[in-house]
């Protein structure tokens, strides 16, 4: 359903993406996982058609992404933030979401799972983080997409909200979805991915199996972005290392 081969990209002369190639498997999680700036946003991204890769293919349901646009109905993408016009309310977003999707029917559990009709006459511009990523999560799920696309989809949820988010994805991956998320939160990565890309520098560095990167990392690995902190927790070089290609 999702495959990518040599795929590179270039923002001026830095390339932020070198030759990345995997098969994606269905019925499968596969996380990105990797230290800030290693490409992993990037990657997805360029998925999506959101960005212009340099060099290399992407086939989405057998179909060839540069050359066709029909690959997104099958693409449900969930973006780390969620950007609509602040004006319009809840329900008129959802409502024009479904009126581009044009699907025949549409996935809404997450609504009643999430309580979320209460915020269906609010305007997006006033709802919560929290909130705003919940209509995010709903609308990624919404059109029933065999290829589900999460950048790091559980932050700013609460606990109970992104365990419900989590089993949702749980049930995708049992429908046979390929999903792909990015995420750097261990926990997450031992509790949803089948499968561990580990991204060094736009690189890719091995593959973990779930099981493998229990074993070997446990709960204790934390890839930490806040560069500024005075003691980091960073174990990103050490796993980089330790990866079996």
């Amino acid at each position: 359903m999702l495959e990518i081969r040599g795929l590179s990209k270039k923002f001026g002369k830095a390339e932020v993406l070198k030759n990345f190639s995997h098969n994606f498997k269905p019925g499968a999680v596969t996380a990105i996982a990797g230290p800030n700036g290693s490409g992993k946003s990037t990657l997805i991204k360029c998925i999506t058609g959101l960005l212009k890769f340099s060099e290399g293919e992407i086939l989405v349901a057998g179909q060839n992404t540069g050359k066709s646009y029909s690959y997104k109905k099958h693409i449900g993408y969930m973006s780390q933030k969620p950007s609509f016009p602040e004006n319009l309310t809840v329900a008129e977003i959802l409502e024009f979401v479904k009126s581009v999707l044009n699907a025949e029917e549409f996935d809404t559990t997450l609504v009643e799972l999430f309580d979320y009709k209460k915020e269906f006459d609010k305007k997006f511009g006033v709802l919560s983080g929290g909130n705003k990523q919940k209509l995010n999560a709903i609308l990624t799920f919404l059109h029933k997409p065999e290829v589900l696309l999460l950048d790091e989809p559980t932050a700013g949820l609460d606990r109970e909200s992104g365990m419900i988010l989590r089993d949702k994805i749980i049930s995708g991956k049992n429908a046979g979805n390929t999903i792909v998320l990015t995420t750097h939160i261990p926990e997450e990565i031992a509790g949803l991915a089948d499968y561990i890309i580990l991204l060094e520098d736009g690189e890719k560095k091995g593959v973990l199996s779930n099981s493998q990167f229990i074993s070997r990392f446990g709960a204790g690995l934390h890839f930490s972005d806040d560069k500024n902190k005075g003691e980091r927790e960073d174990n990103s070089e050490y796993f980089i290392k330790s990866l079996a290609v």
